[in-house]
């Protein structure tokens, strides 16, 4: 027959477990897990669940892994960026260098618009007879 565990044991057991799942889904398992335990035992056994996952480092390893993929995200979303504002400015410059100067209208367009839409409007200036048209 087996034996009634205490909530806080069970909580490590599945913490223990939560660390063999993959690093993307062990936050949110811990998470679940720490608030069960806060949920059917309180604070105190809250604290200590945390602190000892701190002294462990696997919070450190968690935090360290969701920083190195905001550093990529964030690398990714500015290559990004960096490209449609290449992209803004070569539409401006090929606009100016056959219409002259650009409307403002038009130059607000272009800065809003994102990659699809850059290359919407430069097909359409290859073929417009004036700046007006677009």
């Amino acid at each position: 027959m087996r034996q009634a565990q205490s909530t806080e044991a069970v909580v490590r057991e599945g913490l223990d477990l939560a660390r063999t799942l993959p690093a993307a889904w062990q936050p949110r398992a811990m998470g679940a897990l720490l608030a069960l335990a806060y949920h059917f035992e309180g604070e105190d056994l809250l604290n200590r669940l945390v602190e000892d996952l701190m002294s462990t480092n696997l919070l450190d390893q968690i935090l360290e892994e969701k920083v190195a993929a905001g550093r990529t995200e964030g690398r990714t979303e500015g290559r990004t960026e960096g490209r449609v504002e290449g992209e803004r400015e070569m539409l401006r410059r090929y606009l100016e260098r056959r219409f002259g100067a650009i409307p403002h209208v038009l130059d607000q367009r272009i800065a809003a618009s994102d990659a699809d839409a850059l290359a919407a409007l430069l097909d359409q200036a290859i073929g417009a007879a004036t700046v007006d048209t677009l």
